[in-house]
């Protein structure tokens, strides 16, 4: 089962909420590498990195990439990323399927 990568798709629709056909590459790479989560992780982002995200070829996740899309899109990770056939937190509860801890 392969994690889908919804950052093209997010970014597009960024572009589009701006007015623009789209944003360039090495706009979006400095972009992510001013949010405040590649700032605190102290690891430049390459935009060899955002290529893999934008093509959705990805072979592991970093937290402070994930973070950093979520900041720059805005979205959240369920929307950024995407487990197909997963059901999200929220349905596990509803569905009992997760337990609260008390």
């Amino acid at each position: 089962m392969a994690v889908k990568i919804h950052a093209a798709r997010l970014l597009a629709l960024k572009a589009a909420k701006q007015g623009r056909r789209s944003i360039p590459v090495t706009e979006v790479v400095e972009a992510l590498n001013q949010t405040e989560s590649a700032k605190e992780s102290d690891t430049r982002i390459s935009r060899g990195a955002v290529d893999s995200w934008l093509s959705g070829n990805l072979t592991r996740f970093d937290d402070h990439l994930i973070e950093a899309w979520c900041e720059y899109l805005p979205c959240t990770v369920g929307q950024l990323l995407e487990v197909p056939g997963a059901i999200s937190f929220e349905e596990g509860v509803e569905q009992g399927q997760i337990k609260a801890v008390t």
